[in-house]
């Protein structure tokens, strides 16, 4: 009986009658970069996406779940990046110069963060001593 059961699920698969979730998971991260910003008041679910090498230069994604993403030498340089959850992403190498991050970023490094939110300050607030 199990392995009927198996056969159609293969048979399924096979004909692209049903599609594993890590598909539709893919398949959503291609509508996000393609649009080159994340849904307006909706979810950015990059979570465990593979961006490594990915060039994602002036890319929306504010409020974006990057969780355990890999980011691998990916280009964030003038990302809109506040409110975006890093925690647990990979970014050995990842370039991020003139990224927008804010209080609400979460996961990167201290360092990273200090710098991206001087980006985002306003430049008043910056001349003052």
């Amino acid at each position: 009986m199990k392995l009927d059961y198996l056969a159609v699920v293969i048979f399924l698969i096979a004909t692209g009658w049903l599609q594993p979730a890590h598909s539709a998971k893919m398949e959503h991260v291609r509508r996000v970069l393609a649009r080159e910003n994340c849904p307006t008041n909706q979810v950015c679910d990059l979570s465990g996406a593979d961006l490594s090498q990915a060039d994602l230069r002036g890319i929306v994604l504010r409020n974006a779940n990057l969780t355990r993403a890999n980011l691998t030498n990916a280009t964030l340089s003038n990302a809109d990046l506040r409110g975006a959850n890093f925690t647990g992403a990979t970014l050995s190498g990842t370039a991020m110069n003139g990224a927008i991050c804010d209080d609400n970023t979460r996961g990167l490094p201290e360092d990273i963060l200090r710098v991206c939110r001087a980006v985002a300050a306003p430049k008043s607030s910056l001349l003052r001593t």
